[in-house]
């Protein structure tokens, strides 16, 4: 009967042992689910806040990519422009 009351009270310490060694796990895993949603959080807060800074930079790069185009567009069209003209004046011709 003692020995019975022996095993039972080590198999109560190794029972308690292993649920406190599972609870510090536990806390552990949601300490670390914790630090890892405030990682991203702060890692697509300052994405989305350099786009915001960076967005009239950007605006006013296309802008001036589409002035380039179309002054690139109308070097293009200018010899033709040079003809209509020479059309136009008798004497040039």
């Amino acid at each position: 009967m003692e020995y019975e009351n022996d095993r039972l009270d080590r198999i109560e310490k190794v029972v308690e042992e292993s649920n406190h060694i599972l609870k510090s796990m536990r806390r552990g895993s949601r300490f670390g689910l914790f630090l890892n949603m405030i990682y991203w959080v702060v890692a697509l807060g300052i994405g989305v806040t350099a786009y915001y800074r960076i967005q009239p930079y950007i605006d006013s790069a296309i802008q001036f990519y589409g002035g380039v185009k179309t002054t690139q567009e109308k070097m293009v069209d200018f010899p033709k422009s040079l003809n209509n003209i020479k059309n136009l004046i008798p004497g040039l011709q």
